[in-house]
């Protein structure tokens, strides 16, 4: 019910999940620990290969987990003001055209904190796996994150009419291996869009941020970013 929390133990769970309770929490074992952090014990491990867990839901909190996953891990398809943190997420098939986190147009204000995201990546040159895709970014903030062997870290804007609007923040994350488009790409944005690119470190990549056919009057802030060894 509304404003519970589920509280997973450690284990491998081969199923997906679908949230339609606002206010709900799901605690792995790992809540509360970012997603390097060295003292984490014992995963609790979502590995549907062939599907994905849904938020459908406004206020969900998802803390704590490891996803393994073959083409999607989370899709909000409504998770006004949720929160994913704390949690790993890797690709575990050698081609992809997925997501590790996609947001759709009706999820707004989603934080994404305090995770890991590593190996996503496709073998297959034409192909690009997201770690975070944010169609409709109003209210978002990606921070504290690490994206390591990533084809494009984040993802923001391509909605179905090629706008993308509201305020996004990405701010103090760590990304490094970054081989297709950018750690940060910005799709289509229309001039109420408002970017928010800060104090990220980004290392060891092909593009540091991209913006693709952006209006000349939507906002961009970059600044305080280390980048790094560039290929």
């Amino acid at each position: 019910s509304a404003g519970n929390t589920i509280v997973v133990g450690s284990g491998t769970f081969d199923e997906s999940v679908t949230i339609d309770v606002d206010g709900l929490t799901l605690e792995g074992p790992n809540a509360g620990l970012a997603g390097d952090s060295d003292q984490r014990g014992d995963e609790a491990t979502i590995t549907d290969a062939n599907g994905r867990s849904e938020i459908n839901a406004a206020n969900v909190t998802i803390d704590g987990f490891n996803f393994e996953f073959g083409e999607q891990a989370i899709r909000s398809g409504g998770g006004v003001d949720s929160l994913i943190t704390n949690s790993r997420f890797e690709l575990t098939d050698s081609t992809s055209n997925g997501y590790a986190i996609r947001a759709e147009e009706s999820s707004t204000g989603i934080n994404v904190t305090d995770n890991l995201f590593t190996g996503i990546t496709s073998d297959v040159e034409s192909d690009n796996v997201n770690g975070v895709v944010v169609r409709d970014p109003n209210g978002t903030r990606i921070a504290g994150n690490i994206f390591s062997d990533v084809d494009t870290a984040v993802n923001i804007g391509s909605k179905s009419d090629d706008t993308a609007s509201g305020t996004v923040s990405v701010e103090n994350n760590e990304f490094s291996g970054i081989t297709q488009f950018g750690a940060v790409l910005v799709n289509n944005p229309d001039t109420s869009l408002d970017v928010d690119v800060n104090n990220n470190t980004i290392q060891s990549s092909e593009v540091g941020v991209f913006t693709l056919n952006a209006d000349d009057q939507a906002t961009f802030s970059i600044q305080d970013n280390d980048f790094q060894n560039f290929a």
